[in-house]
């Protein structure tokens, strides 16, 4: 019997490279969980607001609206949780940009460079 109180859980994928998007979509379908895409800042924002998902894989440069911008908007409106677990996406070694993103409580990184998907399962099972 199927738990009525159990909820699915939502994982947005913020990324501006279509393909990469996809490739996430498709090798965290497995999860189980819900899936939800946004191809820019502003479209992450907006889901998060809309969808209220558990967990998000953010990617840090994208146009309209960059991930750190995303996320300090996220944080101000929820200062008082870490919700949702964020994931950031990058190939920024930038020591400044990561530890902003550090100071407003990410899960962890996911380097474009150097991934593999059994990897990015164990962290999103580990945050979900």
């Amino acid at each position: 019997m199927i738990n009525p109180f159990h909820k699915k859980k939502k994982i947005l994928i913020v990324e501006d490279h279509e393909p990469l998007r996809q490739l996430l979509k498709i090798g965290l379908a497995p999860t189980g969980a819900t899936i939800l895409e946004a191809s820019n800042g502003k479209e992450g924002l907006h889901s998060i607001r809309e969808e209220n998902p558990d967990l998000v894989l953010l990617d840090l440069m994208m146009p309209v609206m960059d991930g750190l911008t995303l996320l300090r908007k996220v944080r101000e409106e929820n200062p008082s949780t870490s919700h949702p677990r964020v994931l950031i996406i990058t190939n920024s070694d930038h020591g400044t940009l990561i530890e902003d993103t550090v100071n407003l409580g990410v899960a962890g990184f996911i380097r474009k460079s150097d991934w593999k998907m059994e990897e990015i399962i164990e962290m999103v099972k580990k945050w979900l």
